[in-house]
């Protein structure tokens, strides 16, 4: 569930606006932000392949799943403000770079996962229905996002005295955190056991969906 604009307003809502807050500045926010999520990124990229070099791609699917159960969990204490001391501003970059860490450890696995299943000769038709799968997810989970969002309550606009919006906001972000975990479900039926240097397409490079059960209950 992307929950990102509530989650903008709840940190860099004013005093006036919401008293208990982080009150990050807007710039802080975009800029500080953006650069821990990029040092996350950048550092996820470079120890990815080493670590996942020999991991199966259920193996890798499973911990990252789980790690990032436990990053967007993180977020719950300072959206209840108890950061166990810690000052809200090294609490949230410090979550949000080992977040971004975690989905660069998935990314490289799921496209070269796509690149194995890519049939020969139109690889550039895979990739583009990939991307195009990958965009319709982050929109999807946009409007799932606003959905639950207004269902529990959360509707800052940036108002004096919005401080009640947020009360359920730590909620809707468990929720976030958890659902993720019905994959882990899907991981052995969706996700192939093999690691990242063996091929997937073996007795027809031409077919990904050779043998498939649509196939076979089709008799083609």
């Amino acid at each position: 569930l992307n929950i990102d604009g509530a989650v903008f307003y709840f940190c860099t809502d004013d005093a006036a606006e919401f008293p208990a807050g982080p009150h990050f500045s807007p710039k802080f926010y975009i800029t500080g932000l953006g650069g821990a999520i990029f040092l996350g990124i950048t550092v996820g990229y470079a120890t990815g392949p080493p670590l996942f070099r020999s991991w199966s791609y259920r193996s890798i699917c499973r911990v990252t799943i789980l790690m990032r159960v436990v990053t967007q969990l993180a977020m719950v204490p300072l959206l209840r403000r108890s950061g166990f001391g810690v000052p809200d501003s090294v609490w949230l970059l410090a979550v949000m770079g080992i977040d971004s860490m975690v989905q660069a450890w998935r990314w490289i696995p799921k496209q070269v996962l796509a690149a194995h299943l890519a049939p020969k000769g139109v690889e550039a038709t895979c990739l583009g229905l990939h991307a195009g799968t990958f965009n319709m997810a982050n929109i999807l989970s946009s409007y799932c996002g606003s959905f639950i969002l207004g269902y529990f309550g959360v509707s800052p606009r940036g108002a004096p005295l919005e401080a009640g919006k947020f009360d359920n906001l730590w909620k809707v972000q468990c929720m976030s955190a958890l659902l993720p975990l019905a994959l882990l479900f899907l991981v052995p039926v969706l996700v192939p056991k093999k690691a990242q240097t063996e091929p997937l397409l073996e007795e027809h490079d031409d077919s990904a969906t050779h043998n498939s059960l649509f196939e076979r209950f089709t008799q083609r």
